[in-house]
């Protein structure tokens, strides 16, 4: 009987040996829900039991479960109280998932073998469907499922208890996991309870972290709520962690699924704790090379767990640098360094001549010029009229020329400051003692548009004396900007993202027997916690609208059609608020002779039916609300389009983008790639925006379709003074321009480029934080020990270096009864559902059974 004391208490788990149900002898008063997990699910929709040989499951003999399910029906007549499930389970496998689906005779038998096993076992109260991985491409057959198994087991006089284990969505369809089919919503009415699994959120191919984080939780629940009656929900809490080895790549260390983690219960870790377990003891290498050594955890409040630093020394943050010119930022309370963009820093070395560009001995024609920043610029001849205001003619193009001298004959570089402002203002031709030479012709790409820096103009043999510098405006492009000069012995430059310095401070450990404890041979790892994205084309024109006061500047944008505004948000108080172009018709870039383009925009229909998208010259790729697809035009001809599972409608923002190299078009909705289709020629063209309703967008970018730029390499300065890059992943097939760090890919996709380091270093980059290790140097004594970083890639984070024992160290988050008791108390307090479901009976922390309420 429920009272005040056990409402919102109910307690669900999951026995899976007969060990299990025994405990459940004793621990029965903390219980009311069981799950017995023992009925595989098999494609052609037969049961067999998971505890059998296939043999005997072949014969239909089930002696070992026959034995369990004595034990259960004892535990459930001396328990009452409980109701007691059948779990049907796939254990994961899609593949099992799909065939119940698509074949009528496999359902239909599994339907039978349902009604064959909650006959057999009469006394239970029904049936725990746990299938797991439902495809996306069945959503409809995966809901006529669900109502099948309901009806059919409602249909019964007795058994007709159906429970249902869920995927943990924040949303209908929305989850970080792969099955995008489920809404709440729709389950409600097919079960009477519903497991919804919080747990999973890490696992052991993820980022170290907590198992069920509570702000999830909570996020999960919120929603859970709104679809379930909240008595209907018990939602997962879970009794294992995991242990994430973090020195060498997973490959290196014996994982064979590319996984770093291992998951485990309470009482491994505790022994980990109780410094029982090493890295190289009989259950790892078997070397013996590794103290054991006891550790504290530490116990994070915000999930409720504990986290152990096995055999690191060392783990400095971003906020533990020595210094650092690099950006330090936060994301989901987690601290980091990381660089957004590169800028140059130059060198020069004897310079002998500095001038600016206003420091010419003479200026004619058509040559600009601006006082207030030193420079001067060829601009467009200006008419001449006679009296009655006829053009006549034009007055000479731009020239100006400086003069400088030299002491000393020798080799000198010369190197200009330059602004190129615009893709038809980036060229200067140059005149260096009657010797013509030309600044600019540079790619559409070029990271320096629109910013001042240096460009060399060449070395050259220069004879004391007096040299002659000449600017002419006819071998120029008008606006092009020329701030001045220097004259030196040598020049370098470096397209530079920025470094830290750090200070190690490793120190003895003290072992179990109370021995100072320090690695075998002296020898460490030095490992980074990195958040490494996949390469991106590199941008030719990025827009967030931020810049711009309510009009598009018409010198950058030209309005084709209808009428676009700037809106800036009055919530936030940034030097450069939050801002968005809103319109209908088109709009582009005034330059129009760009060619191999991506174009990406995020946007939005704000009409309930219409188009709106990215042009690049006759392309367009648009969203398309009239019949929630993609359409991709050249011209008015309608090349191909693509319906996504979801139906696109307005009010919602979308990533939308177009690629074309040549005649190749290819179109994508977010990341994925929907359409390839030939085009009829190549465009050579500018790029923008149309609609044919009103739209919103608040990022506009063009990018250069061949040519990326990675976000993944580091470099690092060890102790023992050696750099090694970490991070750079080989590829084939692909031309490297070392100087700006990008590489050029003619055609294919970028990820088909990439090889596996020698290292082990995996081919795949995921949006979590994960790891790069240096080699194994050594370490004499525990001192200070200085430690450089330096980014190699924009948009590479580095979080915390962990210096570690090269014999092997880890990550270990773990629950313990306390999480349980905080998330049952979420659970109660905040959302008033039925109670907790714990994955799983047999890992968790004994003291829980002390701490959980009685029920009978």
């Amino acid at each position: 009987m429920q009272t005040n004391r056990t409402k919102h208490r109910q307690f669900m788990t999951w026995p899976r040996t007969k060990g299990h149900l025994e405990s459940m002898r004793r621990i029965g008063p903390k219980l009311t829900q069981l799950g017995l997990f023992f009925f595989d699910v098999r494609h052609d929709g037969s049961l067999w039991s998971s505890v059998d040989t296939i043999e005997n499951n072949e014969a239909g003999r089930t002696p070992v479960l026959q034995d369990i399910m004595q034990v259960a029906q004892q535990v459930k007549e001396q328990w009452p109280h409980i109701t007691m499930l059948l779990t049907i389970k796939n254990d994961g496998f899609e593949s099992i998932f799909r065939s119940i689906l698509t074949d009528p005779a496999a359902q239909n038998r599994l339907i039978g073998e349902l009604h064959r096993i909650l006959d057999e076992f009469s006394w239970c109260d029904g049936v725990d469907i746990d299938l797991e991985r439902g495809p996306n491409d069945l959503k409809e057959e995966i809901y006529t499922l669900l109502e099948r198994f309901y009806s059919e087991v409602k249909g019964r006089a007795s058994n007709r208890h159906v429970h249902i284990d869920l995927p943990p969505m924040t949303g209908p369809g929305v989850t970080v996991g792969p099955e995008n089919w489920c809404e709440y919503e729709r389950i409600a009415p097919l079960c009477d309870t519903a497991q919804i699994m919080t747990y999973g959120f890490a696992w052991s191919g993820s980022a170290p972290g907590a198992t069920t984080p509570i702000p999830w939780l909570r996020s999960v629940l919120r929603y859970a709520t709104q679809a379930f009656h909240p008595e209907q929900v018990f939602t997962g809490a879970p009794a294992y962690g995991h242990r994430w080895q973090i020195t060498d790549y997973p490959e290196n260390v014996g994982q064979s699924n590319n996984w770093r983690g291992v998951a485990g219960g309470f009482e491994p870790f505790l022994r980990w704790m109780l410094g029982d377990l090493s890295h190289t003891d009989q259950y790892r290498t078997g070397t013996e090379t590794q103290a054991y050594i006891p550790y504290a955890s530490f116990y994070e409040d915000t999930d409720y767990c504990h986290w152990l630093y096995l055999h690191v020394y060392d783990y400095p943050g971003a906020d533990d640098v020595d210094s650092t010119s690099l950006t330090r930022e936060s994301y989901d309370g987690k601290r980091f360094l990381t660089a957004y963009s590169k800028r140059q820093v130059t060198s020069f070395t004897g310079t002998v001549v500095d001038q600016r560009g206003t420091d010419y001995v003479s200026r004619s024609g058509a040559m600009g010029e601006d006082q207030s920043f030193d420079f001067v610029y060829p601009r467009t001849p200006a008419p001449l009229r006679d009296g009655n205001g006829n053009i006549i003619g034009y007055e000479d193009p731009g020239y100006a020329r400086w003069q400088f001298s030299v002491s000393t004959t020798g080799q000198y570089d010369l190197v200009v400051r330059v602004n190129f402002p615009w893709w038809s203002n980036q060229r200067l031709g140059f005149m260096l003692n009657g010797q013509r030479h030309t600044v600019g012709n540079v790619p559409q790409w070029y990271p320096y548009f629109r910013t001042t820096h240096w460009v060399s103009i060449g070395r050259f043999q220069l004879s004391s004396g007096t040299h002659t510098l000449e600017l002419r405006g006819q071998d120029s492009q008008v606006n092009t900007q020329f701030y001045g000069f220097r004259v030196c012995q040598s020049f370098s430059d470096e397209h530079y993202a920025g470094e830290a310095a750090y200070t190690l401070k490793p120190r003895t450990f003290t072992d179990r027997d109370r021995n100072p404890a320090w690695p075998h041979e002296n020898k460490f790892k030095l490992t980074l916690e990195t958040l490494r994205r996949a390469p991106e084309h590199v941008h030719v024109w990025y827009d967030d609208f931020r810049d711009w006061d309510r009009v598009l500047p018409s010198n950058m944008y030209n309005i084709v059609s209808g009428s676009w505004q700037v809106a800036k948000s009055t919530s936030d108080p940034s030097a450069r608020p939050y801002s968005w172009l809103t319109g209908s018709g088109e709009v582009r870039i005034t330059y129009d002779q760009f060619e191999h383009l991506s174009v990406r925009a995020t946007l939005r229909l704000d009409q309930l039916y219409g188009r709106a998208g990215v042009v690049f010259g006759n392309v367009w790729l648009c969203v398309n609300t009239h019949y929630g697809r993609i359409d991709l035009y050249e011209g008015e001809s309608l090349l191909g389009t693509y319906y996504p599972s979801n139906p696109l409608r307005s009010g919602t923002m979308y990533t939308i983008r177009v690629r074309v190299r040549g005649r190749e078009v290819c179109g994508y909705l977010g990341t994925t790639k929907i359409l390839t289709r030939q085009l009829s020629s190549s465009p050579q063209s500018s790029f923008g925006l149309k609609s044919d309703v009103t739209m919103t967008t608040d990022l506009l970018i063009a990018a250069d379709a061949h040519w990326y730029y990675p976000q993944e390499a580091l470099e690092v300065k060890l102790p023992n003074g050696d750099w090694e890059t970490l991070g750079r992943i080989p590829r084939i097939g692909v031309t490297w321009n070392q100087h700006w760090g990008f590489f050029q890919l003619l055609e294919g996709e970028e990820r088909d480029t990439r090889q596996k380091g020698e290292d082990g270093l995996p081919t795949s980059l995921s949006l979590d934080w994960d790891y790069v290790h240096s080699s194994i140097f050594e370490l004499s004594a525990p001192q200070d020990y200085p430690v450089e970083l330096r980014v190699k890639d924009i948009g590479a984070w580095v979080s915390n270096l962990f210096l570690g024992d090269a014999d092997g160290f880890s990550i270990v988050v773990f629950p313990d009864a306390d999480t349980m008791l905080r998330i049952a108390d979420i659970a109660a307090y905040e959302f008033g559902i039925l109670g907790v479901g714990m994955w799983t009976i047999g890992q968790e922390d004994e003291r829980l059974w002390e701490m959980l309420i009685d029920h009978a």
